[in-house]
């Protein structure tokens, strides 16, 4: 049963860390979103389980978000587009003639994205219903860096979007919890509920203002 404040908002009545993406993360990262599950799931009074959430970050989820993403971007911004392209930085320029020419596609890939997209959405409400918290981190290590190659920020773009691409595909909201931990890098948590949760985050992160900054050392 979902937990309602007088208000009629929903509150968190589960707390669920994604390990296996947290795997995918570096080791102080991962600390970190553990001692924010932790928080959580203290100031809420209910236990941190920890759920398996591969299926809804792997690269095929990032690579079909993109596409949806690419010919969303063009249709609205298509001809704004076209009449300042020659300002634009070359990386700019690269990615949003990707978005051209994913809005040329055939029927057939767009029909079989929204398919993908619609299946997704299925299954995601099957494991994150509404009143549930997930923990998750938003990059797979350190920030990007000035001395990358383009190649390595590709990589690193890519691997932030199979993180941040669930929450998109199934338009549920989602909030950045960032650290600055002592070695001088900042670490982001997310954390992510059910579509339609935006002011249970919110009460959420309010009630816990006075916790997390606990675990900033």
């Amino acid at each position: 049963m979902i937990t309602t404040q007088s208000s009629g908002r929903q509150t968190a009545h589960r707390v669920v860390m994604a390990t296996d993406l947290f795997d995918m993360a570096d080791r102080q990262t991962a600390q970190v979103g553990l001692e924010v599950g932790e928080t959580i799931a203290g100031t809420t009074g209910h236990s941190l389980e920890n759920i398996d959430t591969r299926a809804f970050s792997d690269s095929d989820v990032g690579a079909v978000f993109a596409r949806l993403q690419g010919r969303e971007i063009w249709e609205h911004h298509g001809d704004w587009v076209d009449d300042n392209f020659g300002v634009l930085d070359d990386d700019v320029r690269a990615r949003l003639e990707r978005c051209r020419s994913l809005s040329l596609d055939s029927e057939r890939q767009p029909d079989a994205d929204l398919e993908f997209m619609h299946e997704f959405r299925r299954q995601f409400a099957e494991v994150v219903e509404p009143g549930t918290v997930v923990v998750l981190p938003v990059v797979p290590e350190h920030g990007p860096r000035r001395t990358w190659t383009h190649q390595q920020s590709v990589e690193f773009r890519t691997g932030c979007l199979r993180l941040t691409a669930p929450a998109g595909m199934v338009g549920a909201p989602q909030v950045v919890w960032s650290t600055r931990i002592p070695v001088g890098r900042h670490i982001g948590i997310g954390l992510m509920t059910a579509p339609r949760g935006d002011h249970l985050l919110l009460d959420l992160l309010k009630d816990l203002s006075n916790d997390l900054p606990e675990i900033r050392n």
